[in-house]
């Protein structure tokens, strides 16, 4: 099987839950289905907005081709169509809705050029929202399957993205409230589906007590224990929720010690005090080292299709709490006994209280641990989307 992955964005260094999954996903697939031959397909992009930062060619990286193609920078109309869009998901026409994806990008006719004439038996693609998506399956012949990445939020609800799902080869899903979502709200009951998931590897640097306690003196957070964000620091991401009930918290509790942490690339940031650290982006090993020093990871966001780095709490032996408003991961919270979900901020301040206690807290980091120990390594996941494609080609 030679199999196309089709990329937003492509590169070690570049920050985004989605980029990252899809690359590790690439450097797995090569790996553990060794018989097969991947191909990459993606735009020079370098950051969100789209700015070039890469090369545009082709060109061997780890022993995968990777073509970058140019695309169009984020233009800013998008935003108004965004604002539309919230206050009436169906209220904007067709060519409305195609613009607003073209605006929102990356938008690059010459990738979609280059898929249509590959010769990949399959190809693959996260997550939906990019116009890349639409347009490679909508533009092309090619069988395509989608990886969508959806949630409840109103730009998912545009016609476009029922056309994209509904003429795909295929679907996978990360968890079953996704695919739950996803068949609820799309035409695609005669589509193939899987719920898979993303695997997550550890870090395979060495993260012992001295290295925490490192990156703890460096960032002033000191002996005081804390709970952690990792990811991108905006409003979108629920961080003003984290930021607001941790600040009731510490008023309601005025002799607790602990903090809590804001570790990522700050594009809104919360309030800076004694008790709430923003560290900005950090390195892979400070990270990790966060994660294995924290009390709890935390995230809050009303709007995720599944969360990596919940997983990688978990495999550093560090719980969870999560938003119960977000389907995908307050159904990982629950199936893995894990962490807890929260609905408002007295649940949200019953939990905090609770993953302080150390027995309590120490069963539900190894709980985590197991679940996805077993659920999430890449020889499970990738065993698995290779069943899924192979059973796509027969």
């Amino acid at each position: 099987m030679k199999l196309g992955v089709i990329a937003s964005a492509y590169g070690e260094d570049f920050i985004g839950g989605a980029e990252s999954a899809v690359r590790e996903f690439v450097k797995q697939f090569k790996k553990l289905v060794p018989s097969s031959e991947v191909e990459v397909f993606t735009t020079n992009a370098g950051d969100h907005d789209w700015n070039p930062k890469y090369d545009v060619g082709s060109k061997l990286e780890e022993g995968i081709l990777v073509n970058r193609f140019p695309c169009e920078i984020r233009d800013k109309k998008f935003y108004d169509y965004w604002n539309r869009v919230q206050l009436d998901s169906y209220g904007l026409t067709d060519e409305e809705e195609y613009d607003m994806l073209k605006c929102q990008g990356p938008y690059s006719p010459k990738l979609i050029e280059a898929v249509e004439k590959s010769d990949c038996d399959l190809f693959f693609t996260h997550p939906l929202l990019p116009i890349i998506c639409a347009d490679a399956v909508l533009k092309t012949k090619k069988p395509i399957v989608i990886h969508p990445g959806a949630h409840n939020e109103a730009q998912n609800r545009l016609r476009i993205y029922n056309s994209a799902l509904s003429n795909a080869a295929g679907i996978s899903f990360s968890t079953f409230g996704e695919q739950a979502y996803v068949n609820q709200n799309f035409e695609v009951g005669g589509v193939p589906q899987s719920v898979i998931g993303f695997g997550v590897s550890e870090y395979d640097g060495k993260i012992d007590d001295s290295v925490v306690e490192k990156v703890k003196a460096k960032y002033g957070i000191g002996d005081s224990p804390y709970i952690l964000y990792v990811g991108r620091v905006q409003w979108g991401k629920g961080c003003w929720i984290l930021d607001r009930f941790f600040s009731t918290f510490i008023e309601r509790h005025p002799s607790t010690d602990l903090k809590c942490i804001f570790a990522g690339p700050v594009y809104e940031a919360p309030q800076e005090n004694d008790s709430i650290l923003t560290l900005g982006k950090v390195t892979e090993e400070e990270k990790w080292a966060l994660l294995h020093g924290a009390t709890a990871l935390v995230n809050a966001s009303m709007a995720e299709s599944f969360s990596l780095v919940l997983i990688e709490a978990w495999l550093s032996k560090t719980p969870i709490l999560v938003n119960s408003k977000s389907y995908a991961t307050s159904e990982q919270a629950l199936r893995s006994e894990g962490g807890f979900s929260f609905s408002n901020y007295g649940e949200f301040e019953g939990f905090l209280e609770v993953l302080l206690d150390e027995e309590t807290n120490a069963e539900l980091a190894e709980n985590g641990f197991n679940y996805a120990t077993k659920n999430y390594s890449w020889p499970t996941v990738i065993s698995r989307y290779n069943t899924f494609f192979e059973s796509l080609l027969k």
